[in-house]
């Protein structure tokens, strides 16, 4: 196999074109250029939007309660992000424990409201509750007659 060269001689390359340096501004964190608009500096250093959100997550822990304030991030953060994720025995208890703890004080209205939604629970599943109080029934009479 014979391969011409043309001119450059064999085992020669071509000198890589002159490219200029990049003398802009860069981000501190990752290094990319970047135009100023697109860099924030904090604390002396500039940095990209990207290392800016990663910044902000490892320095400023003392804030994260603070992000969670409006009714919206609330339900965000304890139902979908944190409730969610917990078993279904866990989300129970939790549940539960705040049902009772809601509706624990002594005024007749808040009882009332208690005693009405539990009730349309329990009307829900009306013959489940019948054989419950049924089955508790005969164990009474079970242990009446023992």
């Amino acid at each position: 196999m014979n391969i011409e060269t043309r001119g450059l001689g064999a085992g020669s390359y071509p000198d890589a074109p002159d490219i200029e340096e990049y003398t802009g501004p860069v981000c501190s964190k990752c290094g990319d250029p970047r135009e100023l608009h697109d860099l924030r500096e904090v604390d002396g250093e500039l940095m990209c939007r990207w290392c800016l959100e990663d910044y902000y997550l490892d320095n400023c822990r003392d804030e994260y309660w603070g992000f969670i304030e409006t009714p919206e991030q609330q339900y965000e953060f304890a139902v979908k992000h944190w409730f969610s994720e917990l078993e279904p025995q866990e989300q129970a208890r939790i549940a539960l424990e705040a049902f009772q703890r809601e509706f624990s004080s002594p005024f007749p209205q808040r009882q009332n409201l208690r005693d009405e939604i539990i009730r349309d629970y329990v009307e829900q599943g009306k013959s489940d509750f019948a054989d419950y109080i049924e089955s508790k029934a005969e164990l009474r009479i079970k242990r009446g007659a023992a």
